[in-house]
């Protein structure tokens, strides 16, 4: 494997996985899909590209992209 010697907070592949299932679970009431952004976030750990604080910070950041974009659309903003 190749390492990074660049910065790895957030975990981007954690916050993008967190945010898209967010979306698809409340859009169409599948909760079982909130478990990607878990196996996501566990390969990057088990990877060792990303520290547990990596993906926590990434599954927020997802989560608040989410929820923002869940209340933009519903306030129909575009």
């Amino acid at each position: 494997l190749a390492t990074e010697n660049d910065f790895s907070f957030p975990s981007g592949h954690t916050a993008i996985s967190t945010a898209m299932s967010y979306v698809l679970a409340k859009e169409y009431e599948k909760y079982y899909i909130l478990i990607i952004p878990l196996i996501v976030a566990l390969t990057r750990l088990y990877l060792g590209v990303h520290y547990p604080s990596d993906v926590i910070g990434g599954f927020l950041i997802g989560l608040l992209m989410a929820v923002i974009g869940i209340r933009l659309y519903d306030k129909k903003f575009f």
